[in-house]
C-alpha cells in the first residue's frame, strides 16, 4: 500500500549466485508521512536534515562522553578524598556521569528532531512530485558543492539524475537520493 525499499551492496556473482547484503531500508507509512534516504556519501545530506555536520556531532559525543569518564578522578583528586570514600563517591559520579551522557544525547536528539528533521521532513511529505524531484537534486549538488570546494576527494559529480516513483507516474531528472511519496 505504501512505497518502500531495500538498499544492497552487490558484491558480484559467485558460482552463479549474486552476492548482496541489504544495507538500508525505509518505508513511508501512516507514522512516517516521509523518507529522505542517502546513497553513497550521506554527509552533507545529514548536515541539512539534523543541523549539524555528524562528523562533528559524533566528536562532540564522544568527548563529553571522556569527560564524563574522567571527572570522578579528578574531583575525588581535588576534593582530596581517600578509601572507601573516595570509591563510594567515584561510583556515584561514574553513574551520574553515565547518566549525563545519555541525557545530553536524548536532549540533542529531541532537539534535532524538533528543529531540523522534523519541519523538513513535513515540509517533504505535502510537496508535489516535480518539487520532490527538485529537492532529491539540490540535495545531491549539495554534496558536489561540498566536494567541489573542500579538500575531500571528488567522488559525487557530473550530471545529476532524478527519478520519481509513483504509482502514477515515472519522472527522470537525480539518483543519489531517492524521495518517496506514496500516492
Amino acid at each position: 500500500m505504501f512505497p518502500s525499499f531495500t538498499a544492497v551492496q552487490i558484491d558480484g556473482i559467485v558460482e552463479d549466485r549474486l552476492k548482496f547484503s541489504p544495507y538500508q531500508d525505509g518505508q513511508v507509512n501512516f507514522d512516517n508521512t516521509s523518507q529522505v534516504s542517502a546513497f553513497a556519501q550521506g554527509e552533507m545530506i545529514s548536515t541539512f536534515m539534523e543541523g549539524v555536520d555528524p562528523s562533528y556531532k559524533d566528536m562532540v559525543e564522544a568527548f563529553f562522553n571522556q569527560l564524563m569518564k574522567e571527572y570522578p578522578e579528578e574531583a575525588i583528586k581535588a576534593i582530596g578524598l581517600k578509601g572507601t570514600q573516595a570509591t563510594k563517591a567515584r561510583n556515584k559520579l561514574r553513574r551520574l556521569g553515565k547518566d549525563i551522557v545519555s541525557r545530553y544525547k536524548d536532549e540533542s536528539h529531541q532537539y534535532r528532531l524538533g528543529r531540523h528533521i522534523g519541519p523538513v521532513m513535513n515540509a517533504i511529505a505535502a510537496l508535489p512530485k516535480d518539487e520532490l524531484a527538485a529537492v532529491a537534486e539540490a540535495l545531491v549538488n549539495l554534496t558536489v558543492f561540498k566536494r567541489r570546494v573542500s579538500m575531500d576527494v571528488e567522488t559525487v559529480g557530473g550530471p545529476v539524475d532524478v527519478a520519481v516513483l509513483s504509482k502514477a507516474m515515472a519522472l527522470f531528472g537525480s539518483s543519489e537520493s531517492i524521495i518517496s511519496d506514496p500516492s
